[in-house]
């Protein structure tokens, strides 16, 4: 059952690829006659024209993370089925067109972040309220993923010292292809080799610290990473890291596909999951949809579209493997992740709770098809899980920097309170974002975790709100994006409304609080993108689109 189910699902990925993907590259007419501001404003930092294997790979890197794991195996609680189904409709009709949108429209606005986006078509007041928005989910995403990172290296040492030397071998890297001027390949070569002996010091010499420890060191690496160029760490690092996840990728199908595990896991546990001791009652709408999260639909995705990937694209035709097949490959990751815990029964489920620590022991039980150490091999899948998560955070910090200068040097009442010359500096703008983030990371990450879903999916509605007004300015199609659009608003906005009353029933009342902050925020971006929707130039069919 469970290599069937592997199979048909990468088959239907690659037809969806080939017939969807690239229906919508032409429906909103994506052309390599015109040169993408990479090259027309390359300055050496941000805008630096990557070669199509290294920005898939920075661009993967950073979507994906530890996301696509934690967020299917947490909703397993459900079953399998509505979960599977949910990551394969979602991730074609929704995150495929989703990604693919958010990079393209970003390209034909000079590689502008989407809050630029939605600022140039929908107005400034929604600009401002979308980058507030932004900002506060970036916190939820440091808060959640220092507390993935800092638990797996206080519990891991071997692998908190790899991905510690990892760091230095992407330095070096990025210094061989920009300074060095070499070539991709022998560069590649000579850095998989420092990452094969990184992975045998790590046993070797690991590094044994506290997790509070490991939290400091953390914020203020992703506070570093945040401010220094492109092209010295965050490029060549998610570059490399992709290497990684995608050899796990494909040992995960491999496993799963010659070993075919058994499903233990019950296909469907009903539509309330009652309550226990330690979490209230969870109901399947809407939280499997927004547990879930990055494996089938991730509006952050857009983020790191715009912000990074836009500045770094050579051409307008790389956007389709890059954002659309980038997303598909992450639903495969998040099936695997599904199908790994699905192994579990029910008690042994509940029993290892933490989603990292069933993903890594029952992959690690999997892969014994190919009769490799099994402790070795739960090393591997941590390291690698923690190497994404870490990844994740570089980019998100720097997304939260941009976007935080663009608040203090934009907004009006920050140049009253002279505040904006410090928030429009990239080094303060960094360290307030990490100092919230971290703040937020003392609550529980399980209460974090359903909260960032919904936040992070309310980022898709507003990336479609610009993507419908932009697309039918510019007489494109825009029909395909109106239904995930209005999923994205019921969906998310339900489950904030519920997860504010269960975040202050638990006593966190700083998350509680950002929920209602959150939900506040959406009812005005949604009344004020109205008058933009609707002054938009009427295209009612894709006939007429370029």
């Amino acid at each position: 059952m469970a290599s069937a189910i592997v199979i048909a699902s990468v088959i239907l990925f690659i037809l969806a690829y080939q017939l969807y993907g690239r229906w919508l590259a032409r429906q909103w007419g994506i052309d390599n006659n015109i040169t993408t501001p990479a090259h027309t404003l390359k300055d050496g930092v941000d805008y630096v024209p990557a070669p199509l294997p290294v920005l898939f790979g920075h661009h993967f890197a950073s979507i994906a993370g530890a996301a696509p794991i934690i967020g299917p195996i947490a909703a397993g609680i459900f079953g399998w089925v509505p979960v599977l189904i949910w990551i394969v409709l979602a991730g074609i009709f929704i995150g495929m067109v989703h990604d693919l949108g958010a990079l393209f429209s970003s390209v034909r606005h000079q590689g502008q972040d989407l809050s630029k986006v939605i600022k140039a078509n929908i107005g400034p007041a929604s600009f401002k309220i979308f980058s507030l928005y932004i900002w506060l989910t970036s916190l939820l995403i440091i808060a959640a993923f220092v507390n993935v990172v800092s638990g797996n290296f206080a519990q891991s040492p071997e692998a908190a010292s790899c991905s510690t030397m990892f760091v230095f071998v992407a330095v070096f890297l990025g210094f061989m292809l920009n300074k060095l001027k070499m070539s991709l390949i022998p560069a590649t070569i000579i850095s998989i080799l420092f990452m094969v002996c990184c992975i045998c010091l790590g046993s070797i010499l690991p590094i044994t610290l506290g997790k509070n420890v490991w939290i400091a060191i953390i914020l203020i690496y992703i506070v570093v990473s945040s401010v220094t160029p492109i092209w010295i760490l965050l490029q060549p690092r998610d570059y490399l890291n992709s290497f990684f996840l995608l050899a796990l990728i494909v040992l995960s199908v491999g496993g799963v596909v010659l070993g075919n595990p058994e499903i233990k896991m019950p296909a469907f546990n009903g539509f309330v999951i009652p309550a226990t001791d330690t979490q209230p009652a969870r109901y399947l709408f809407p939280f499997l949809f927004v547990t879930v999260a990055c494996g089938a639909i991730s509006g952050y995705h857009a983020m790191f579209a715009s912000a990074t990937t836009s500045k770094q694209l050579n051409k307008e035709s790389d956007a389709l493997p890059i954002a659309g097949g980038g997303m598909l490959v992450e639903c495969v990751l998040a099936i695997v992740a599904l199908l790994v815990a699905a192994g579990f029964s029910s008690a042994e489920y509940k029993e290892l709770s933490n989603p990292l620590t069933i993903f890594s022991t029952g992959l690690s039980n999997i892969l014994q098809v190919f009769h490799l150490p099994q402790e070795s091999l739960k090393s591997f899948i941590i390291l690698t899980v923690s190497s994404f998560a870490l990844t994740s955070l570089d980019s998100v910090a720097r997304v939260a920097r941009f976007i935080l200068q663009n608040i203090g040097e934009d907004v009006a009442l920050f140049h009253t309170l002279k505040l904006n010359k410090v928030l429009g500096n990239k080094y303060c703008a960094s360290i307030v974002t990490v100092i919230f983030g971290g703040l937020l990371g003392l609550c529980d990450w399980r209460i974090v975790w359903p909260v960032f879903g919904c936040a992070n999916q309310l980022i898709a509605l507003f990336t479609f709100v610009g993507m419908l007004v932009w697309l039918k300015r510019n007489n494109r199609c825009y029909g395909m994006i109106i239904i995930p659009m209005v999923l994205m608003f019921i969906i998310t906005s339900v489950g904030l409304l519920r997860l504010t009353q269960i975040s202050f029933a638990a006593g966190s009342y700083l998350l509680s609080t950002l929920a209602l902050v959150l939900i506040v925020i959406t009812i005005f971006f949604v009344i004020n993108s109205q008058g933009a929707v609707k002054n938009a130039v009427n295209v009612s069919d894709c006939e007429k689109s370029h």
